[in-house]
């Protein structure tokens, strides 16, 4: 078993309130220091930009994906020049001093009184939206609009430039104007990497043409990112920024393509280079996303920028920008439902490297056979690694914190055992759109927290539920529910079912046991049974429970995992699914003994993140996504 000891690191000192975000419940506060800056958590507008406090505490480090593609703290934090998670054992306000921050921090704040949607902090201030707000562009691809391209302030200013033009303003007067609109942009987006981008370029562009420098556009561009790249080493780290530059390049060098056209063939053809550059980044491509996005691009930018324009000078005008975007948001709803969208998954990097390089050796290639290979080759690098995923065997734990998500793939059948929070992200980005049965053990939430959105995104053949639970929720699906002795196909593999053996004290106990064999090991998963159900099974079943893999009931609660179980099931290897550092202490000190004293291999997801069991003929492997 694999242990996590944590770095004995801690800070002690004053350090000055660098950044505050709110969220519902709490605040995500960042502390800079001489040297670096850590982050806390905090109840709502307790501190602001500027404050000086005097704190104490240990650092916790900043975890990896512990799920393939999954997002990554470290990755995150660091690319924002932040070292880790400051755990505190002490806080005191000491004094308040200005800051750059502190006006946009006040002026943020000041609209606080108002029932804006989240959309319009995107606009004005640069605040990510949130993951039900996403929703609806990434089913469309054209969440980018929203965040990195910057197309929501171009939008604005082409409309400011043709004013302009109408009334006759001096050419001068007009860069002044642009110059000073991206400017405050650039601040109330706290120097956010897409709208930095834009004033930059524009500075760079003037002073090309005011002292007939005579640089080319692309010559601008690579300037502007190794600047970024000096002032801000950090910025290497972020996905972001990489895309942001690619989608630059390539509309530049690919500018003959469109450079005869004009209006919406020309906004077309430039959405699809910017489409195509973006396939290694997304999980899927939606046609009808890049068949519409000509048509919605500019418009949607600009009523949604414009809106949150009007709204910041008269915030009188936050009730009609609420309805207009809420007229949007329903429109796009109407066509997500709609899309068509083509799931191939993430991809490794060596084949994002792969699919770039193809990609150039088509454009560069000067005959029609050379680039009817390049292209064959590059459909080749997208559709091999989506089809080795769906011939794959394989069982997956997945790191879903204090909860519960299993993934059982074979050749003809996928079966999704709990969701948990994270389970559908992991689904898309493996190239799923068809789940064969979604079974749900019981009816708490961390065991089903994500089940209604599966049902919605993904196509949900079968939802299994316990016989002896009735505390589900009601899901738009039809259900068959599931007792002792009933059992499931799923290709070559036979999910038998061990309980729920008649009525339960509770739903733990009313939880789905299930035993199945893939190549030659048998696995026993078992919900969060108790010794109530522990010992019905031993009644029922005795040394029928024999199993070499166990999924460990109740995340290795002491109320679980009794000695008289594990004498009959005598597990090889245990499989513990906890969420790090959680508030119940699982798994408990005196379950891991009982292991331990059966000379158990021990698998965990709070130290090991997410495990994955692929069988093979020649030698069978483990797979982990390690936190540290």
């Amino acid at each position: 078993m694999i242990e996590y000891r944590e770095v004995d690191a801690s800070y002690k000192g004053e350090v000055i309130v660098y950044e505050v975000t709110t969220y519902d419940t709490y605040d995500r506060v960042i502390l800079k220091t001489k040297k670096t800056k850590y982050f806390i958590y905090t109840q709502p507008e307790k501190y602001t930009c500027g404050d000086i406090l005097f704190v104490s505490g240990k650092i916790e480090p900043l975890a990896n994906a512990t799920v393939p593609f999954g997002f990554s703290p470290k990755l995150y934090y660091v690319s924002h020049g932040i070292t880790g998670k400051l755990n505190l054992e002490e806080i005191r306000y000491v004094d308040h001093q200005w800051t750059l921050r502190s006006p946009r921090q006040i002026i943020k704040q000041s609209f606080s009184r108002y029932p804006l949607p989240h959309l319009f902090y995107t606009m004005m201030f640069g605040d990510k939206l949130t993951l039900d707000d996403r929703h609806v562009y990434l089913e469309l691809g054209i969440l980018h609009l929203l965040s990195v391209s910057g197309i929501h302030l171009y939008a604005v200013f082409m409309f400011i430039k043709k004013l302009c033009h109408h009334l006759d303003v001096k050419m001068s007067f007009q860069h002044i104007i642009m110059l000073s609109f991206y400017g405050v942009m650039c601040y109330l987006h706290d120097f956010d990497l897409g709208i930095t981008r834009l004033l930059m370029i524009a500075l760079l562009s003037r002073f090309n043409a005011y002292f007939d420098l005579r640089r080319s556009r692309l010559e601008i561009i690579h300037v502007v990112f190794l600047l970024m790249l000096l002032f801000q080493t950090e910025l290497i780290y972020r996905s972001s920024f990489l895309m942001l530059y690619l989608i630059l390049v390539s509309l530049e060098l690919l500018e003959p393509l469109y450079r005869k056209h004009h209006g919406i063939m020309r906004r077309w053809i430039m959405g699809m280079i910017v489409a195509v550059v973006l396939i290694p980044f997304q999980s899927s491509f939606s046609l009808l996303g890049v068949l519409s996005l000509p048509l919605m691009a500019f418009p949607l930018a600009f009523t949604y920028m414009f809106g949150a324009l009007m709204t910041f000078i008269v915030p009188s005008f936050h009730t009609v920008y609420a309805e207009m975007v809420m007229v949007f948001e329903m429109f796009l709803t109407f066509l997500s439902k709609r899309t068509m969208n083509l799931v191939y998954g993430r991809y490794e990097d060596i084949i994002m490297v792969l699919f770039y390089m193809a990609i150039i050796f088509f454009l560069t290639s000067k005959t029609i056979y050379r680039k009817t290979i390049c292209l064959l080759g590059l459909c080749l690098i997208c559709i091999i690694p989506w089809l080795m995923r769906q011939h794959q065997t394989s069982i997956t734990f997945l790191d879903v914190g204090q909860g519960d998500a299993t993934i059982l793939k074979t050749p003809h059948c996928i079966a999704v055992i709990d969701a948990y929070r994270g389970t559908a992200q992991y689904l898309q980005n493996q190239g799923i759109v068809a789940i064969d049965y979604l079974i749900l053990t019981h009816s708490d939430t961390d065991h089903i927290l994500e089940a209604s959105e599966i049902i919605k995104q993904f196509s949900v053949k079968h939802l299994m539920i316990s016989a002896e639970d009735h505390g589900y929720p009601l899901y738009h699906q039809k259900t068959k529910k599931v007792k002792s002795g009933d059992s499931i196909p799923c290709g070559k593999v036979n999910l038998k079912i061990l309980a729920p053996i008649g009525p339960s004290s509770s739903e733990n106990n009313a939880s789905i046991v299930l035993q199945f064999t893939m190549h030659q090991e048998i696995f026993l998963l078992t919900g969060d049974i108790e010794f109530e159900t522990e010992t019905k099974l031993v009644e029922t079943y005795q040394h029928q429970l024999k199993s070499d893999i166990l999924k460990v009931a109740h995340h290795g609660s002491r109320t679980s995992s009794s000695s008289l179980f594990l004498f009959y099931v005598k597990p090889k290897i245990v499989l513990i699914s906890a969420g790090r550092s959680n508030r119940y202490g699982f798994p408990h000190l005196e379950v891991i003994e009982r292991f331990k004293s059966i000379n158990a291999l021990i698998y965990r997801t709070d130290t090991q993140g997410t495990i994955t069991y692929t069988p093979s003929k020649k030698k069978s492997k483990w797979q982990m996504c390690l936190p540290f």
